[in-house]
């Protein structure tokens, strides 16, 4: 199992159509199978809150993407690097 820090351009290659990124893709596959766990500084749920707001004020997603994304995320395979014990909350 490997561990490691999460960052944000990788998150949000997960959340944009715009094409393959063989590391994004790599590390997703690791983690959808739990090969691995993301820990995510707090500093990333701002950055992430950041992005999809603008997307979405910009046309680029809709409310309805970015929702759907923001719940995948909060379900998913990170733990907030300030808490052993926050597997899954993401804080959103």
């Amino acid at each position: 199992m490997t561990d490691f820090v999460l960052d944000n351009s990788v998150t949000m290659r997960w959340c944009f159509n715009s094409g393959s990124h063989a590391y994004a893709d790599a590390v997703l596959r690791m983690l959808e199978t739990a090969q691995g766990e993301a820990f995510v500084p707090i500093l990333w749920r701002y950055e992430v809150s950041s992005v999809l707001t603008r997307a979405q004020k910009t046309g680029t997603l809709t409310a309805q993407r970015v929702m759907d994304f923001l719940e995948l995320l909060v379900a998913g395979f990170f733990r907030r690097s300030d808490s052993a014990e926050s597997r899954g909350n993401v804080g959103f």
